[in-house]
């Protein structure tokens, strides 16, 4: 057993811990970035983005190692100041609400097609408005004030094989297509022909963003080393870039050139029983995650209100209140309906996600702790090492605001 009680972990079933949590809504952004930067382009940004998030976890574990610190706000705190600190609280709430408005606007996505047959049971669904409100309501918000998530972690097994199940079937309709006869195209794009391809930056950064989750998989490792961790980050990095460029890869050669930014737009549930019964799998699983998602950001919330949670409290504490829990729990549910409703799309929502809140969390933050280590005389390194970590800010600083102007001009 881990510090605390949790159970170790080896190698390679830590990486399959990180990629299967890693890897979300952002795999059905991936074949429409094929459809508009090129394949070539779309492969080189990939790997470009999954070496530095190798490169940011390992700034991540440099600071567990030296610090003793295990959480952003912390590390923040001690290397950055305090504001600081309350800069990266704000960030995660935000990204964590932003993540949930995009997992309502799927739901939206995915329902759409049955509208017709879930009209004939229930004449209220006639919209996509209304069918997302109703799901929302009945189940997504309600399951949200939960008080603690241990309630629903026996359910994320569930999340990962559904999701898993819809990649595998977008795979599937490229070898075996619903009509047999279907042409199809074959002109692809290998290289990028405007300026909207830089929206695969943002897009990647959301897509790799798992940097904190690391502390907590970290510590539990069998091994507690910096070099164990890196061949853990590696072969993760390896498993979700994989998932990613072949489920783009083979959506993006299946529906050209009419993939408009969420894959499962492209194909038809109510004749094809295999995506019928892939996209309600994944519709359950987007409404666990979207609980899952809350749950943290409501103990951000807290701890910026009362400097603890519901899971940090101790007896110097009065406990949080059931109605206190249940009141954040639907400010920030209703908030997160209420932007899935001005979203244009999920791809726009993920995007800019990526541009604004990845890039600080995923490169910003991990480079300048970085340079703080060497500054402050914690653990110096050698001038190849600390130009990567400016050139790693930079490219968070570059990739954020380029991201955020493509965003909002082309999607």
């Amino acid at each position: 057993m881990a510090k605390g009680g949790a159970p170790v972990q080896g190698v390679f079933s830590s990486a399959v811990s990180l990629s299967v949590t890693t890897i979300g809504a952002g795999v059905l952004a991936i074949p429409s970035l094929f459809e508009q930067s090129g394949i070539y382009f779309v492969f080189l940004v990939l790997i470009a983005v999954a070496a530095l998030t190798v490169l940011s976890i390992d700034y991540l574990v440099l600071c567990v190692d030296h610090l003793n610190l295990k959480s952003y706000e912390d590390i923040s705190r001690e290397l950055l100041g305090r504001s600081f600190e309350e800069a990266i609280r704000w960030v995660l709430i935000v990204y964590s609400v932003g993540i949930a408005a995009g997992y309502v606007v799927v739901v939206g996505e995915i329902v759409t097609p049955l509208i017709p047959f879930l009209h004939s049971f229930v004449p209220f669904l006639s919209t996509e408005t209304h069918v997302v409100f109703f799901l929302w309501f009945l189940l997504m918000m309600p399951l949200s004030c939960v008080p603690q998530i241990n309630h629903l972690e026996h359910m994320s097994l569930v999340a990962i094989s559904s999701t898993f199940l819809i990649s595998g079937a977008i795979v599937y309709r490229y070898y075996y297509p619903f009509s047999p006869h279907e042409k199809r195209s074959t002109d692809y794009a290998y290289f990028p022909l405007s300026s909207k391809a830089l929206v695969t930056l943002p897009v990647m950064f959301f897509s790799f963003d798992c940097q904190s989750l690391v502390f907590s998989l970290y510590t539990g490792l069998t091994e507690v080393t910096r070099s164990a961790m890196t061949k853990v980050t590696t072969l993760s990095v390896t498993i979700t870039g994989s998932v990613y460029f072949i489920v783009g890869y083979f959506g993006y050669i299946s529906n050209t050139p009419h993939i408009t930014g969420n894959i499962l737009k492209n194909y038809s549930p109510l004749s094809d029983n295999l995506m019928m019964t892939s996209e309600l799998l994944y519709t359950s699983t987007v409404m666990i995650a979207y609980v899952l998602v809350l749950l943290p950001c409501r103990d951000a919330v807290f701890i910026l209100m009362y400097g603890y949670s519901t899971t940090t409290h101790d007896q110097r504490h009065s406990s949080i209140s059931y109605r206190q829990i249940l009141i954040v729990s639907v400010v920030l549910s209703v908030l997160s309906f209420l932007l899935a409703l001005k979203a244009k799309s999920i791809v726009f929502l993920i995007a800019l996600l990526g541009s604004v809140c990845s890039s600080i969390l995923c490169f910003l933050y991990p480079a300048a702790f970085r340079i703080s280590l060497h500054v402050r005389g914690i653990k110096s390194c050698t001038p190849l090492e600390l130009f990567a970590a400016w050139l790693m800010m930079l490219i968070g600083v570059v990739g954020g605001i380029v991201g955020t102007i493509v965003t909002f001009k082309h999607l």
